[in-house]
């Protein structure tokens, strides 16, 4: 409990709460087997939380920044073959699910890999 607020960090829910003097008996868990009516709900709009990316756009709209000047420069640093190759599967996987595209910008930005502690 935070700010007399107790947040759930998986999902960024949360929900207001009354500090209380008294011990508390149990606490109860909801599992997807349980039904109750936020499960029902949910149900009603699978499309809307399963995400989809190779949906088809329904407008004309496009985006187009003009930059002028040339790019900040940063000097090139090259990545150990480890991070090199994680790197490239991440972004082929990227492609293939349409967040990204090939691009033939002269703007990039530097890439910061972290190994992530187990």
């Amino acid at each position: 409990m935070r700010r007399h607020k107790l947040i759930d960090k998986v999902t960024c829910m949360e929900i207001k709460g009354k500090p209380s003097t008294q011990t508390s008996l149990c606490l109860t868990l909801l599992t997807p087997t349980d039904h109750n009516d936020f499960q029902s709900l949910l149900k009603g709009f699978l499309a809307v939380l399963q995400p989809n990316l190779h949906h088809h756009i329904k407008h004309q709209v496009t985006n187009h920044i003009s930059t002028t000047g040339p790019p900040v420069y940063s000097t090139p640093r090259r990545l150990s073959p480890d991070k090199l190759k994680t790197a490239i599967n991440e972004f082929q996987h990227m492609l293939q699910l349409g967040i990204i595209r090939p691009s033939s910008s002269s703007w990039a930005s530097p890439l910061h890999m972290v190994p992530i502690k187990s």
